[in-house]
């Protein structure tokens, strides 16, 4: 597999130098794909390109040949990146992208997890009582890509599982009534239930410019809203959870793994495979982690 300036698909283990399967990821996504009525095929860009690795790494396995220098050759990957001026082959630096890693705590898209977080504040804040909010405003940076995102109408008023997930509304406002945001806050099509609608009607997403240099470079959000009796809330949030502007974050991280997996999986289970992941750095083979990931299909396939 390619992935954007790095060789990922290893060769298998045994197998000729020869025996070396590349295969590119898809091409860079049109917008359309993620504008208007957002369709479910924007959901499924990423596992396409693992489903690509995936099927390198097996191909490679049982022989398949690819050149060996797809990368240095002056008629390879190079001669499509000419901007890339040989980074394509440069060995990785200590601040590289590897490191940057985010991880969505909630499941919708980047730069709505500031949303969902200070949404979910908002709830606590007013004890799960959002009737009592007269008006909701909701603050981001102040960026060309946010404005366009805010003031897509298919976003506005999203009427599709895609579009809700991006939409920057209605994360707001199940959050506030919910006080929870997980894969079921998208059942039974959330983005018509009359309350969340409600909420929906009362708040406005804004663009605030003195948000960008507070957070460079990442997504924050402050939400103020008015109470029916005159009190103000504010939340705000400058680094959503798992955002790695000051390192990766271990407890978003953990905290997705046991989120996902807790209906799948035993707590035991679960914890050998978050101990041997935090200590993969300081093993000398991932044996211990192919064991741990090992026993938890063993525990799922007991499940079923």
């Amino acid at each position: 597999a390619i992935a954007p300036g790095r060789r990922c698909a290893p060769r298998a283990a045994g197998a000729p130098q020869t025996a070396w399967c590349s295969q590119q990821a898809p091409p860079p996504t049109p917008l359309a794909v993620r504008h208007g009525a957002i369709s479910a095929a924007k959901s499924v860009a990423n596992a396409l390109v693992a489903q690509n690795g995936m099927q390198a790494t097996i191909l490679a396995k049982h022989g398949m040949t690819g050149p060996l220098d797809l990368f240095e050759n002056p008629h390879g990957l190079g001669s499509l990146f000419p901007h890339l001026d040989g980074s394509l082959t440069a060995p990785l630096t200590a601040d590289c992208y590897l490191m940057g890693c985010h991880v969505k705590a909630y499941p919708c898209l980047a730069t709505g997890q500031s949303i969902v977080h200070t949404g979910l504040d908002i709830h606590r804040q007013v004890g799960g009582d959002h009737d009592r909010l007269r008006h909701i405003s909701v603050a981001i940076a102040d960026t060309p890509s946010l404005r366009r995102q805010k003031d897509d109408p298919g976003r506005i008023d999203p009427t599709s599982r895609e579009a809700a997930d991006h939409s920057f509304n209605f994360l707001a406002a199940v959050a506030i009534v919910d006080g929870a945001f997980g894969l079921a806050q998208f059942d039974n099509q959330r983005w018509d239930d009359r309350a969340v609608r409600d909420v929906m009607a009362r708040l406005e997403v804004v663009c605030d410019g003195t948000l960008n240099a507070r957070a460079p470079g990442g997504f924050p959000c402050a939400i103020r809203a008015q109470g029916t009796d005159g009190k103000a809330y504010l939340a705000e949030v400058l680094d959503p959870p798992g955002f790695a502007r000051h390192g990766l974050d271990a407890a978003a991280v953990t905290g997705k793994f046991h989120a996902i997996t807790s209906n799948r999986l035993p707590q035991a289970v679960r914890d050998r495979i978050v101990e041997t992941m935090m200590a993969l750095d300081r093993r000398p083979s991932v044996s211990d982690m192919i064991a741990a990931l090992a026993a938890a299909n063993d525990a799922c396939a007991s499940r079923s």
